[in-house]
């Protein structure tokens, strides 16, 4: 896996213990890129650390934005319950070929906190 820092939602592992947003979006400098019909792109999610505690479950969720401060989901993933939440899982979310300026992940997390858990996300066109 080939990772460039300028395509990273999380700077290193993030901890997700309850619904938080990415820790970095990604900026495309222009304010609707069309990435039109090219290689399909995906937000790779990839666990660090296995997840544990109360929560039952996290969905991930792009995000975009035109200014970098008003979020508005553009993709959501399916529901992952905690038991499939384990080191090495690799979620993919596909990014829609129209967005905003920027763009983010939402993690949340359904029925109360976990009390461990991490992850890497990044942009990339691998499956």
């Amino acid at each position: 896996m080939i990772q460039d820092k300028a395509n990273m939602f999380t700077d290193g592992a993030q901890a997700i213990t309850a619904s938080a947003a990415s820790e970095d979006s990604l900026n495309w400098e222009i304010a609707n890129p069309n990435k039109g019909e090219g290689t399909p792109l995906y937000a790779r999610v990839v666990v660090t650390e296995d997840f544990a505690g109360a929560g039952a479950s996290m969905t991930v969720a792009i995000q975009d934005s035109a200014d970098g401060s008003t979020w508005a989901a553009i993709m959501t993933g399916g529901s992952i319950g905690v038991a499939d939440l384990v080191a090495g899982k690799k979620i993919l979310v596909p990014l829609p070929k129209e967005n905003r300026k920027f763009i983010r992940l939402y993690f949340t997390v359904a029925s109360g906190p976990f009390t461990a858990g991490e992850v890497v996300a990044d942009l990339t066109a691998e499956e």
